[in-house]
């Protein structure tokens, strides 16, 4: 009787006899050899052993109980465990912090609190106007002082109080605020880069006429000379022709925004 071997976990066993071979694991897959074979074969390709696997597929009878073929146990297929969809966590939007408005503060401790002015200049590019009540405590703080500048705002004010008191006082409160009104405009005139000179000379032009000039006009209608009288009446024309013009040109420099840069005069009251 042949005798084969079988390859079973990649290992050659054997030799079994035919009655020997399903004892030792043999199956239908698997690989035998005997001599006369030109190569291994699976055992159902083999007639000799192909009868071994119809009878192992009979269901044997013990005791009257026809046992059953084995069957591979269900297995459940594998199935991917559900996975919850990535979401993007919620992020509240950004909001702008809430920030006070800038509201304008007058009165003259916040003209003089150096913080507060430096706050209005960095937030505005310039400082605070100079309100009415503030410039008349200015300038009477600055009572005869003609150095520094003013800003246009201090100068106006104080001419309109100037006004006021002179209208209400027959122009006798204008003696109380003669000096600080004249200090202050020299100060506006620093501020617009222009020298006091520019306000004095009037000034200097009416007192000489009023001690050259006018005594000759008046001597001319009392004693009735023509001469003196033409010459005065030419002279008065020039000087008031000439103060007119010159008050123009005040004016304009008073209108005139501060200049921007620190000039001779010191820093500008406005910008700086």
């Amino acid at each position: 009787m042949a005798q084969y071997y079988i390859g079973k976990n990649n290992q050659q066993l054997g030799p079994f006899e035919v009655h020997q071979l399903l004892a030792n694991g043999l199956t239908p897959d698997t690989l035998v050899w005997c001599s006369g074979m030109s190569e291994w074969q699976m055992a159902r390709n083999v007639p000799e052993l192909a009868g071994l696997f119809g009878a192992q597929q009979q269901p044997q009878q013990f005791g009257g109980y026809q046992q059953q073929p084995y069957q591979q146990p269900y297995q459940q297929p594998y199935q991917q465990p559900y996975q919850q969809p990535y979401q993007q966590p919620y992020q509240q939007p950004y909001q702008q912090p809430y920030q006070q408005p800038y509201q304008q503060q007058y009165g003259y401790a916040n003209y003089m609190n150096s913080n507060y002015e430096d706050q209005y200049l960095a937030a505005n590019g310039e400082r605070p106007q100079v309100g009415f009540g503030d410039a008349i405590k200015i300038c009477f703080n600055k009572f005869a002082d003609f150095t520094g500048r003013a800003r246009r705002s201090e100068y106006w004010w104080f001419y309109l109080f100037n006004f006021l008191v002179s209208s209400f006082t027959a122009g006798f409160g204008s003696l109380v605020c003669f000096i600080p009104m004249m200090a202050v405009s020299v100060r506006r005139l620093h501020d617009t880069g222009h020298s006091a000179w520019w306000y004095f000379w009037p000034v200097i032009i009416a007192t000489i006429y009023s001690f050259t000039f006018l005594p000759l006009l008046f001597y001319g209608l009392v004693h009735g000379k023509e001469v003196p009288i033409n010459v005065g009446m030419i002279a008065s024309f020039i000087i008031a022709l000439v103060l007119i013009i010159w008050s123009i040109v005040l004016l304009v420099f008073c209108l005139k925004d501060s200049d921007p840069e620190e000039n001779e005069y010191g820093p500008s009251p406005k910008y700086q």
